[in-house]
């Protein structure tokens, strides 16, 4: 007799196995946690995300960045300000790469990095904490 996994389970484990073997695959690279920068004159500063070598936006899902939980950007993979416009046509962002943040008070800043799904789940997060200072 032949065991055959049950069909509703297959979306759990390749969920499971994804979220087992992608722990590395988001990550807030620049600016440091703890560390203090300088904010240009319109407010904006470098934010430096690293996906991983496997993770890919479209095709895992949408990247939403988070100011001090208010959210600033989704990436899909072109920068837009609703869900409704993803995805984009943009080229696809994979691995390591900076997007410019804007309209940051200076101050303490918490950054939130999230991956979602489809449904505007998060899959996965990466905060970050530094100082703001103004230009």
């Amino acid at each position: 007799m032949r065991r055959t996994m049950p069909a509703r389970l297959l979306p759990i484990l390749t969920f499971a196995v994804f979220a087992l073997t992608s722990t590395e695959c988001l990550h807030i690279a620049e600016p440091e946690t703890g560390s203090s920068i300088l904010l240009d004159s319109s407010g904006s500063f470098a934010l430096t995300i690293d996906l991983g070598p496997r993770t890919r936006i479209p095709t895992h899902g949408t990247l939403a960045v988070f100011v001090n939980e208010k959210r600033k950007v989704l990436l899909c993979p072109d920068s837009v300000i609703e869900s409704s416009s993803c995805p984009t046509q943009g080229q696809e962002l994979a691995g390591k790469f900076s997007l410019d943040v804007g309209g940051v008070p200076p101050g303490d800043i918490t950054v939130t990095v999230e991956l979602l799904d489809a449904s505007s789940a998060p899959i996965l997060a990466e905060s970050s904490w530094f100082s703001a200072v103004a230009a």
